[in-house]
């Protein structure tokens, strides 16, 4: 059957929104000058902002076709999940280049970016010991790491923020949240985490209220609620039908 993200854009439909979910390059076995300017390895890198050229041309298609699918152009947010997550806050705040994917001559800017188990920085291996309460991270990652949590709020104009995470996530370890809510709440950049108590990675389980393999999207949790209200808010919208 058609998995979380459908029954997610069918919801956001039915409020007037059009939803569009892109493809984008994972990774690519390529060098980058952008990368070794900030002092991490390709193979780590590349792959990112391969992504984020990838998703700047699906936002710069929005805006280009935006008459014909009825897109007001002020208003464009992003998400994503897990490598989805990682893409959009560089987006918001990592000075990467518009890249070559195509639609050039249109903005790439967006009013909100909502991350489910995203990060700007990778620093350490985690794990969740069997019958431990607790995430422990101490580990080496074996490709190296890299930490751009400081460019939120170094230049003017970012977008607020709106992030999900598990805090037993193991693969993008909920310090990491912690870390861009911590950075952003510093330079004045609206932000929201909402933290998902005892999830693991890309809680949508817990958050839209999963049954029987079908997210109550219509329905929603408190913290979907949240999710939602803020990041309308951050848009600017106000003629806004929330989850009932």
């Amino acid at each position: 059957g058609p998995g979380v993200e459908a029954y997610m854009a069918a919801a956001f439909a039915q409020r007037g929104f059009v939803t569009v979910s892109i493809n984008y390059r994972l990774a690519t076995p390529r060098s980058t000058k952008w990368g070794n300017k900030y002092g991490v390895s390709q193979t780590n890198d590349s792959y990112v902002i391969d992504a984020v050229h990838d998703l700047k041309a699906a936002i710069r298609f929005m805006r280009r076709n935006a008459d014909a699918w009825g897109i007001d152009p002020r208003f464009i947010g992003t998400g994503g999940e897990s490598a989805g997550g990682i893409a959009v806050e560089f987006l918001g705040f990592v000075p990467v280049t518009e890249g070559d994917s195509g639609n050039p001559g249109f903005s790439a800017n967006v009013s909100v970016i909502l991350p489910i188990s995203g990060a700007l920085v990778f620093d350490t291996a985690c794990s969740l010991p069997h019958g431990a309460h607790k995430v422990v991270c101490n580990g080496t990652l074996p490709k190296g790491t890299w930490n751009f949590t400081s460019d939120i709020g170094r230049v003017k104009g970012q977008p607020p923020v709106v992030m999900v995470h598990g805090t037993h996530d193991t693969v993008v370890p909920y310090r990491e949240a912690i870390a861009v809510e911590t950075r952003a709440t510093a330079a004045h950049i609206p932000n929201l985490l909402v933290s998902v108590p005892g999830a693991g990675h890309v809680p949508y389980t817990q958050l839209l209220g999963i049954k029987d393999s079908a997210p109550a999207v219509l329905s929603g949790s408190g913290d979907w609620k949240a999710t939602m209200q803020v990041s309308h808010k951050a848009m600017g919208l106000h003629a806004w039908e929330g989850p009932k």
